[in-house]
């Protein structure tokens, strides 16, 4: 009866706060048409620009890394070697759709994808002294559109080149309703059109008596610019101006719908509390897999597990989209459970082969109520009837949420313990518990997180917790994993202040088992290269470098 009263206080809760909402939604529309329309289609156009540049620099950024990469490595010789350098950097940039050494001419002479050519209709260049590259515009080999092509001189007869896919280049911002009264585009600094989209024409700008909003943005670090354009009277506060009476009414009328979706919402968790279940049916809850790499050998020690949800239609969901949802609902301990099954089937044969190898699979508050993780442990995992056993896992820990009861957390790391399982504390120095976790928990591992390994380098105030940190678990005996490393400053950082584990873009992204198993050979073979005597010099670079 309690449960039942508290919901139906929670559907009206919902119902007033969606009224609520959407009502000053709706009065607060109707004051800014009054009060700054100008301004708010003005702001309207800069948000987009901006989202564009952002996504375009972001993108320019990490072929441009992946470029440095490979003369780091020394990738501008066509060897066999090399040719694997490129592959490998390629497929772990996702900016990059091919990178290769150019002659003096501009013929590719080897390459990532195994082609050879000259692009065609190679437009003007500019040069970005900051980067040292030339960026130019193709229409080849891409027949979908222009390509962006990043050319890099060096010394002696040969430079690289890489090209930059459209998709990770741009998106096109323009909803449904804009995309016949708008144009977007990315462009050179020079005015060379990289990629566009939207429907407006030279027509549609003489025939628009309102004229049209129009922004360029330039980059301040590369030589690229946004471009917007979008019909005055299509963006809020043009057609709709002259039409406040109707905005009112269908905003009563939202109003009521509002109360109506809110009310549907509030049955949301039994509807998703059933998708769950048959999910977990269906086997849509599966593991990704992200390299950790041992910062003394630079081999591949393990891996972390990450869950996603991939569903019947191919949707692919993010764990921040559910993981609180079933939290919530009581099932965290029957997903990670179908999730462990699903680990142990598909990587046995590969823990065969590779003996040693750890699996970091991550735990929420609600896992360390109870010894039922132990027990799912022990009959997932027994020892002798699996090639994974307890004693290669790791579990992670969050210190963003709260644990409410530390007596019953820390009987459960122990039980985990007892049986072989190592325990990481995940986010360390972020959350509730500060770093008395480290101390009260009883953890084997901490993991420093991106937050404070991304100021690296930046003299940013959270530079000295990584030093802070380091000391501590020295102190303590206890190893430490660093995730989010995204540049080599922060592994080289990282490495020489005795960091055991890395993690993080640098090296790969999570991806599903086979091209997990696919990248851990590649690069393992990579490694076996640069043992003494492969016959490589002394001066040149660990091949740990080239599988980032």
């Amino acid at each position: 009866m309690g449960g039942f009263v508290r919901l139906r206080l929670k559907q009206i809760l919902y119902v007033a706060c969606g009224v609520v909402f959407s009502g000053a939604c709706v009065l607060g529309v109707g004051y800014h048409l009054d009060q700054n329309e100008q301004s708010g289609k003005s702001a309207f156009v800069d948000y987009l620009s901006d989202i564009m540049l952002s996504q375009a620099n972001k993108t320019v950024a990490d072929a441009i890394t992946g470029i440095d990469m490979a003369e780091k490595l020394g990738a501008v010789v066509c060897t066999n070697a090399n040719v694997k350098k490129l592959q490998t950097i390629a497929l772990a940039r996702p900016s990059i759709s091919e990178i290769g050494v150019v002659n003096g001419s501009g013929f590719l002479v080897c390459s990532s994808s195994g082609l050879n050519y000259r692009f065609v209709g190679k437009s003007k260049s500019v040069y970005d002294k900051g980067s040292r590259l030339q960026f130019a515009a193709t229409k080849a080999p891409d027949p979908n559109g222009t390509t962006l092509i990043l050319n890099r001189t060096l010394p002696g007869a040969y430079g690289l080149q890489a090209t930059v896919t459209q998709q990770a280049l741009f998106n096109n911002p323009l909803h449904s309703n804009l995309q016949a009264s708008g144009k977007v585009g990315i462009s050179l600094s020079n005015g060379v059109r990289l990629v566009q989209g939207g429907g407006l024409t030279d027509d549609n700008r003489s025939a628009d008596k309102n004229g049209l909003e129009r922004k360029v943005l330039a980059s301040e670090i590369y030589p690229i610019t946004a471009t917007v354009e979008v019909a005055s009277a299509a963006l809020p506060g043009g057609t709709f101006n002259n039409l406040r009476i109707f905005i009112y009414l269908g905003g009563f009328v939202f109003c009521i719908l509002t109360g109506i979706l809110a009310y549907d919402l509030s049955w949301r968790e039994r509807s998703l509390s059933g998708a769950v279940r048959t999910g977990i049916a269906r086997r849509e809850f599966i593991p990704f897999y992200q390299p950790i790499i041992d910062g003394r050998t630079g081999a591949i020690a393990g891996c972390e597990v990450l869950l996603r949800w991939r569903k019947q239609n191919g949707e692919l969901m993010l764990p921040h989209l559910f993981i609180p949802e079933i939290e919530t609902n009581g099932q965290i301990a029957e997903v990670t459970r179908s999730l462990m099954r699903i680990v142990q089937e598909e990587m046995g044969s590969f823990q065969t082969d590779n003996p040693g190898f750890f699996y970091s699979i991550n735990l929420t508050a609600g896992h360390l109520t109870s010894s039922e993780i132990i027990e799912d442990v022990q009959a997932i995992f027994p020892i002798g009837d699996s090639s994974i056993t307890p004693d290669d896992l790791v579990f992670e820990v969050t210190e963003r949420q709260p644990l409410h009861d530390m007596n019953a957390a820390r009987l459960t790391i122990e039980g985990l313990q007892s049986i072989g399982s190592k325990v990481a504390l995940d986010d360390a120095g972020t959350g509730h518990g500060g770093l008395s976790y480290i101390h009260h928990l009883g953890v084997d591992k901490i993991k420093i997180d991106k937050l404070f390994v991304e100021s690296i380098g930046k003299g940013g105030p959270t530079a000295p917790i990584v030093d802070a940190l380091l000391t501590m678990s020295r102190e303590l005996r206890i190893r430490v994993i660093a995730e989010g490393v995204e540049t080599p400053e922060q592994f080289d950082y990282l490495s020489s202040h005795g960091v055991d584990y890395l993690q993080g873009f640098l090296f790969a992204r999570p991806m599903p088992r086979n091209a997990f198993v696919h990248y851990y050979n590649m690069y393992h073979r990579e490694l076996l290269q640069m043992q003494p005597g492969s016959g490589r010099g002394e001066d040149e670079p660990m091949m740990i470098e080239a599988a980032q």
